[in-house]
């Protein structure tokens, strides 16, 4: 992206502000929805849930939050962009 005038310099910092705020919101929701799923594991009227399908979450290196929960894994990506879509179409297996 070039950046030739300070209107686009503005633009930049904010896409890159909201980016920012959007992937640390989305981080918050996936970490509450955690725990609030293992919290709701404790009750006396529901049966007990094995380790192993406990929630997860990972973070991925300054790209993305993938939270895995049984067979449902959920990828919060802010910088995902119109040529990336692909992925979203995909079946290959994500780990």
């Amino acid at each position: 992206m070039m950046i030739n005038t300070e209107k686009d310099m503005g633009n930049y910092i904010v896409k890159k502000v909201l980016s920012v705020v959007l992937f640390s919101a989305a981080m918050l929701c996936a970490l509450l929805s955690l725990s609030q799923v293992k919290a709701h594991q404790t009750h006396e009227n529901t049966h007990q849930v094995n380790e192993d399908k406990q929630g997860s979450a990972h973070y991925l290196g300054n790209e993305a939050l993938l939270v895995i929960h049984g067979g449902h894994k959920v990828l919060f990506d802010p910088f995902f962009t119109q040529r990336l879509r692909i992925l979203s179409k995909s079946t290959r297996t994500l780990t």
